[in-house]
């Protein structure tokens, strides 16, 4: 007796979803996110070598950055280390590994909002391909960003579901989402609980009380589990503490460029730049433009909308006068716009560090978006063809597409572009050859990818401060500043490199290789141990 797709097993749909977001993970680290690779994404395997070294998801020695870093690829690529897995190999297993974990989240999430098992495993698919550098490289990549979108559009979906159901066991649900989405850090839980009180308030006053006080208490205990945290593990940088309010010719300035900035990263457009007229690189213009348009239509008409029906509801308009013509948004759609707008005035205002603090928001936007082009197809066509369709127009929109049409086979080489550079080459035959497993060197972008690029390398970073050469303790380990064997220098022009270089020359330091524009010398510990660095073994 044959089951029908309705009948099949949850634990199935579940299989599918994590074996649909491993190969996405795969086939992103391989062909792709090498071409972005950098020392943030660097610094995640950093950690994982941590947490194998300290049997511990948090271990001491790892200088965290402004948040305490758990739910991340860190703790996944430190599995791939336990299993024999070095260099890049660990971390493209490892990432991926996470990409699967969180995309079974993302499933059932999607399955409560859709109540379609075969539609939640393809949006799961289309919420996953990236459609521009923001979503290859915070959400695929890095993973600074993987489970903070999906936790927000769970929070977001599982309050709309029990604004339809007046279920408590989804209040229940909703303050361990919020717990999750904000232990790490709060102030990103902040900013999907503003929008989502806002929508709550204008448009579904009867639940505003009861979802108040479940995202509030859970918010409450998600802060105070954070703060323990931070005062047991330690936050050596903590740029939060360094905010302060902006002018408003500053703001509006902010505004302006973290709008560009967004623009340039959610599509693909800027892939073009540069190259040759051609017919798909025509199609990757047409698409990436078109997303631009579904973005921006889905945003300001969503406000419209939400503007006109605030304005209803806040004169107390009966809601049979309400013209039948205007329409309304969504829940989720409405969040979604409260999130950028919202967003965008605090990273403006605060921290116009990037736009990508409000990248959730445009996660949720994407969702409305490509709700809407399905049931475009589907009332045209029968639903298979219709998810053909749909998957097809994912992939011409995305990123993937745009760098196939601009490096055709030379994709397929990315990794071994990266790992085959001169330098990497290099340092790893040094390394293996004089049995020195530690290199340092200026900047954090430079020296952080060797740790992944590498087998059983650490490579850390040097900064120079009031003169001194002092360890960079920012994501990094501060056991690999308390040796005193010999180690590696990987150097170029740099005010540190310069000043390495004339440390090394005036105590015995080696240059035991040079290429184009690079050195590497082999010496002593060239820097002052700060007085905080506990050594001691």
């Amino acid at each position: 007796m044959t089951q029908t797709t309705s009948e099949i097993r949850p634990i199935y749909w579940n299989t599918g979803a994590f074996l649909l977001s491993l190969l996405i993970g795969i086939a992103h680290h391989i062909l792709f996110y090498p071409l972005f690779f950098d020392g943030d994404a660097a610094a995640m395997q950093v950690l994982a070598t941590a947490i194998v070294d300290g049997r511990s998801i948090l271990p001491s020695d790892f200088s965290y950055g402004n948040q305490i870093i758990i739910l991340r690829s860190s703790p996944f690529i430190a599995l791939s280390l336990i299993v024999g897995l070095k260099g890049y190999l660990a971390f493209l297993i490892g990432s991926s590994l996470s990409i699967a974990f969180w995309g079974v989240v993302l499933y059932n999430f999607l399955n409560l909002h859709f109540k379609s098992p075969q539609k939640s495993i393809l949006f799961t698919l289309i919420m996953l391909l990236p459609l521009g550098v923001f979503e290859a490289n915070y959400i695929l990549g890095q993973q600074s960003h993987l489970s903070n979108v999906i936790l927000a559009l769970g929070v977001i979906i599982l309050v709309d579901e029990y604004s339809n159901n007046i279920n408590k066991k989804y209040l229940v649900i909703i303050s361990l989402t919020i717990f999750s989405l904000s232990f790490e850090s709060p102030i990103r839980g902040l900013l999907v609980i503003v929008p989502i009180f806002f929508a709550i308030l204008l448009f579904s006053k009867k639940l505003f009380i009861s979802i108040l006080i479940t995202i509030f208490c859970s918010f409450i205990v998600s802060f105070g589990v954070n703060k323990y945290l931070v005062q047991l593990k330690g936050v050596r940088v903590n740029y939060f503490d360094t905010l302060t309010f902006r002018s408003t010719d500053q703001i509006v300035s902010n505004l302006r460029n973290s709008s560009i900035e967004t623009i340039n990263n959610i599509s693909s457009l800027n892939m073009t730049e540069g190259q040759r007229l051609s017919f798909f690189g025509l199609l990757v213009v047409v698409f990436s433009i078109l997303t631009l348009f579904s973005y921006l239509y889905c945003l300001l008409s969503g406000a419209t909308r939400a503007n006109q029906l605030a304005k209803f509801n806040l004169f107390a308009i009966p809601s049979d006068r309400v013209p039948n013509s205007l329409g309304s948004p969504n829940f989720v759609q409405l969040v979604g716009i409260f999130g950028v707008f919202i967003g965008a005035i605090a990273v403006a205002t605060l921290n116009p560090d990037s736009s990508r603090h409000y990248l959730w928001a445009i996660f949720v936007l994407k969702l409305v978006i490509f709700d809407w082009f399905y049931s475009l197809f589907r009332h045209r066509i029968r639903r298979t063809p219709a998810s053909l369709l749909l998957i097809s127009l994912t992939f011409v929109m995305s990123l993937w597409f745009a760098l196939i049409v601009r490096d055709g086979a030379h994709i397929v080489h990315s990794v071994d572009k990266r790992l085959s550079d001169n330098s990497v080459s290099e340092i790893g035959r040094l390394s293996r050859e004089l049995k020195i497993k530690t290199i340092y060197g200026e900047d954090f972008w430079r020296m952080m990818p060797l740790n992944s690029f590498v087998d059983d390398l650490h490579a850390q970073t040097l900064l120079l401060y009031d003169g001194e050469i002092r360890p960079y303790m920012w994501l990094s380990r501060p056991s690999v500043f308390c040796t005193n064997d010999e180690v590696l220098y990987f150097l170029k022009n740099g005010e540190v490199d310069k000043a390495l270089k004339e440390r090394l020359q005036s105590f015995g330091g080696q240059m035991v290789a040079a290429g184009n524009g690079y050195s590497i010398w082999k010496g002593h510990p060239a820097w002052k141990k700060l007085d905080d660095l506990d050594c001691e073994e």
